[in-house]
């Protein structure tokens, strides 16, 4: 088998799904491009459509960043928590190989895409009989936004009973190695003020401090697979027992990101943010829950927006304009000096 340091072949890849019966008969196993943290893979037989990913140790980014692969037993475990949870939003594990590791899941109806391509995308990514065009619009958004409030605020308030969750969530360094040394002490480092860099580091001490539920830890829109006739949260390997603040930091940030970028998109993500956050306050069990996100939200999305374009995992997509209108407003939350709700 593969050390960390190397890359599964496609060759592994169909071997291992075939010992376990998943493909037969002439297979096609496909990369997939889009994200940094893993290997994936499109795989098609006459059994059926199924996506494949393992964990890379080294991240693919310009700037060295590492992380243990054991995160894909996590994602494993964590996706079967949540799968009985929300069952709709969540696709089914199939199979999982602890060795590699390597990890197969049902694959997305082929009409669907995740939420970044659809609102990045110069025009529509899709003709619009297919309703693609539709994904972009303040009603879409908002329902979806609504959707996600309920989804999140259901994983948190069913995992606060830390103890019952597998042991592979409730342990390791995901939060430090994915989030909050790439993310806070990143941008710490480097920005030019020694009154926010210290107030990234006390949110990342808050953050690493905090053990109240299960945090998803990469809720945001490039993992949010949508169409027409339903939605799916994936990628779950920054899973972890932790501060729920984190989650609706990262898309609030992400949604602010997309505003700022685009602004034919703003009334969208403003809409999109509002009954998310409104759905999700609503659903949460009592008032000192609420008092604590809404006391945190703005300073932890501020932390997150600023790591965008300062941080070892910057929103490449960012033109210069728009990395400095995020960095001031990530600064004047910071200082408690805005709201993180898009203006």
């Amino acid at each position: 088998m593969p050390n960390q340091a190397e890359k599964v072949s496609d060759q592994v890849v169909e071997s291992v799904l075939r010992q376990a019966s998943l493909i037969e008969g002439d297979a096609s196993v496909s990369p997939l491009s889009g994200g940094v943290s893993s290997q994936v893979w499109l795989v098609e037989s006459v059994k059926g459509r199924l996506v494949a990913k393992t964990p890379l140790e080294k991240l693919a980014t310009p700037q060295d960043w590492f992380s243990d692969i054991s995160r894909g037993q996590v994602e494993a475990d964590s996706l079967r928590l949540l799968r009985e949870l929300t069952p709709e939003h969540v696709p089914q594990v199939l199979f999982f190989n602890p060795d590699l590791p390597l990890l197969v899941l049902e694959a997305a109806p082929i009409h669907w895409r995740d939420w970044r391509h659809v609102l990045l995308s110069e025009s529509s990514p899709e003709p619009d009989a297919l309703g693609f065009a539709h994904l972009r619009t303040p009603e879409f958004s908002s329902n979806l936004g609504a959707k996600l409030g309920h989804l999140l605020a259901n994983w948190h308030k069913e995992t606060v009973n830390v103890e019952k969750l597998p042991d592979s969530i409730k342990s390791g360094e995901r939060l430090k190695q994915l989030r909050t040394d790439p993310f806070h002490r990143a941008t710490a480092a480097v920005i030019a003020d020694e009154v926010l860099s210290a107030r990234l580091l006390h949110l990342a001490e808050e953050l690493e401090s905090t053990r109240k539920c299960l945090v998803y830890g990469d809720f945001s829109p490039k993992n949010f697979l949508v169409g027409t006739d339903g939605l799916w949260v994936i990628d779950a390997e920054t899973a972890h027992v932790g501060d729920p603040a984190l989650d609706l930091a990262f898309l609030n940030a992400h949604l602010n990101l997309k505003a700022i970028h685009k602004p034919e998109l703003r009334e969208s993500m403003r809409t999109c943010q509002t009954s998310f956050m409104v759905t999700y306050l609503e659903a949460l069990p009592d008032q000192g829950w609420r008092d604590d996100v809404s006391n945190s939200i703005s300073a932890h999305t501020g932390a997150i927006l600023a790591a965008r374009v300062l941080g070892v995992s910057k929103a490449n997509y960012l033109s210069d304009a728009s990395r400095q209108t995020a960095l001031d407003k990530a600064k004047r939350l910071l200082r408690d000096k805005s709201s993180y709700r898009i203006e």
